[in-house]
């Protein structure tokens, strides 16, 4: 199962995501610090576009 087959079309996490993916977000964080050490960073742009809906 996945859960796309539980939302309308017209969900606003669903539209919010399309909208997200036509901005080229790797422009605003291209400069983000190499990590060497530690666990493995989250996806910059997937958090950005969860704070951003957030609010």
């Amino acid at each position: 199962m996945f859960i796309s087959d539980f939302l309308d079309i017209c969900d606003p996490v669903l539209t919010f995501d399309k909208f997200m993916e036509g901005i080229d977000l790797t422009k605003y964080l291209d400069k983000l610090p190499a990590r060497e050490t530690g666990r493995v960073r989250y996806n910059p742009v997937n958090m950005l576009k969860t704070v951003l809906f957030g609010f």
